[in-house]
C-alpha cells in the first residue's frame, strides 16, 4: 500500500516547484483535493491562486484580497493532487476548453499512466491512500476501521468504567475522522452489549458500514482478562479480504499487520504498517 502523508506532500511540493517553468501566471486548483497543493505550489511560486469554477468567472485570490483576472495572466497551470484514469482531469479541459490563455496540466502524483498531464512529480502505482482524503476513498468500501480513535476520540479512564460513564461517552463522544463512503467492516472491541448505543451514535453521525462486528464478552475486565484486542482485529481482517485496517494504536497496529502482513494504517501517529510490523516507506 502506498501511503502519502500531509508532511510528505509538502515536502514533494517543494521539490516539484524547482522542477516546474517559471514561466506561469497563476495557479489553479482542482477542488476539493487539488486546492491544498496547489496553495502550497502558489505560496511557495509567489504566484496569485485560483480554483476552477472562479477561474471560470474570472476570479483570482491573492494575499488579503480577491480581485479580477489581470490581462496579463497568459500562462495558467492547473493542480490536482493526483490523477489515474484521467476522468477529472478530463472534466476540467472541458470546463476549460474557452479559456483565451495557455494552459497547463499537472498532478503532484500520476499513475503509470503519465499521458493525462503535463506535469507530475511522482508516480504512485495502486493500491495508494492519501491522509488527506483516506476516509473519503473508494478504498473504504473495501477496509475495516475501528471505531475509538479514529470515528471518535476515545474514551478517557474514568470514561471507560463499564458503566454508566461508558454510557454517557458513548452516547456523546465528538466525531473524528468520518468516512463519506460506506466502510466495510467496523471492527470493534468494544462489548456486544453496547451494540445498540454504538449503532445510533454512528447513525446519529451518518456513517454507513456493511458489518459491525464487536467482542463478545460479558463485561471489561473479562475482555481485558483475555488480552486479545489485536490479535482479534487481526483474525477479522485476516479472514476479511479487505485490502486495509485503520487503527489508533501503533503498537496495535504494528501487531495487527505483523500477524497478517496486510497493511495498516494508523491514524494516531498516520504511518502505514505493513508485513512483520515494519514500517513502510512512506512516498
Amino acid at each position: 500500500m502506498n501511503f502519502v502523508s500531509y508532511q510528505q506532500l509538502c515536502e514533494d511540493i517543494v521539490e516539484w516547484a524547482k522542477a516546474l517553468p517559471r514561466d506561469f501566471d497563476l495557479i489553479v486548483g482542482v477542488s476539493r483535493s487539488g486546492l491544498l497543493p496547489a496553495i502550497l505550489l502558489s505560496l511557495h511560486l509567489n504566484l496569485p491562486i485560483s480554483e476552477i469554477e472562479a477561474f471560470r468567472d474570472g476570479h483570482i485570490f491573492e494575499p488579503g484580497q480577491r480581485g479580477k483576472i489581470p490581462a496579463e495572466v497568459n500562462k495558467v497551470l492547473v493542480v490536482d493532487d493526483t490523477v489515474l484514469s484521467g476522468k477529472t482531469m478530463r472534466k476540467v479541459k472541458n470546463q476549460l476548453k474557452d479559456k483565451d490563455c495557455s494552459i497547463k496540466y499537472a498532478a503532484v502524483y500520476s499513475g503509470k499512466d503519465t499521458s493525462h498531464v503535463d506535469y507530475f512529480f511522482k508516480i504512485v502505482p495502486i493500491l495508494r491512500c492519501f491522509q488527506w482524503n483516506v476516509m473519503h476513498a473508494n478504498l473504504m468500501t473495501n477496509s475495516c476501521v475501528d471505531i475509538d480513535g479514529v470515528l471518535c476520540d476515545p474514551p478517557t479512564d474514568a470514561e471507560n468504567d463499564d458503566g454508566q460513564q461508558y454510557i454517557k461517552f458513548l452516547e456523546n463522544t465528538k466525531p473524528l475522522y468520518i468516512p463519506t463512503v460506506k466502510v466495510k467492516y467496523l471492527v470493534k472491541c468494544r462489548l456486544e452489549k453496547y451494540r445498540d448505543l454504538t449503532e445510533k451514535w454512528l447513525k446519529q453521525h451518518k456513517v454507513k458500514y456493511d458489518n459491525l462486528i464487536m467482542m463478545d464478552y460479558p463485561t471489561k475486565e473479562a475482555r481485558v482478562k483475555a488480552g486479545r484486542h489485536a490479535s482479534y482485529k487481526a483474525e477479522i481482517y485476516a479472514k476479511s479480504n479487505t485490502e486495509l485496517f485503520i487503527d489508533d494504536s501503533p503498537d496495535q497496529a504494528k501487531e495487527i499487520s505483523r500477524i497478517t502482513h496486510k497493511p495498516v494504517l494508523c491514524v494516531g501517529n498516520w504511518t502505514m504498517y505493513e508485513e512483520k510490523g515494519l514500517k513502510v516507506e512512506i512516498i
